[in-house]
């Protein structure tokens, strides 16, 4: 298996995750990244045919200690500058 085979099926795994999220409902959420909250492994498999290599792929998906959405968290926070009271983006969220 090159790379390029690699390449490719690792994209197909983002569209996969692309189209459920759309499917779902994107509510202005960002796709999960690979090798942030998901990663490939190719593992040779042993005792095959000998002319033909065999993979195995391997997607790890990492425990998330928080929750699942449906739909954007409502959060707010106090504005530094102003000092008033403001929604906040996810991102802005989903980074503390």
């Amino acid at each position: 298996m090159d790379e390029s085979q690699r390449k490719e099926i690792k994209d197909m795994i983002n569209e996969i995750i692309i189209r459920k999220g759309k499917i779902l409902g994107d509510n202005g959420f960002a796709s999960p990244e690979e090798n942030e909250q998901w990663t490939v492994e190719f593992l040779k498999v042993v005792g095959g045919p000998v002319q033909e290599e065999r993979y195995v792929v391997k997607v790890n998906v990492p425990p998330f200690n928080g929750g699942m959405f449906l739909k954007r968290p409502l959060a707010f926070k106090i504005d530094e500058t102003s000092g008033e009271i403001v929604e906040m983006t996810f991102d802005e969220w989903r980074s503390i």
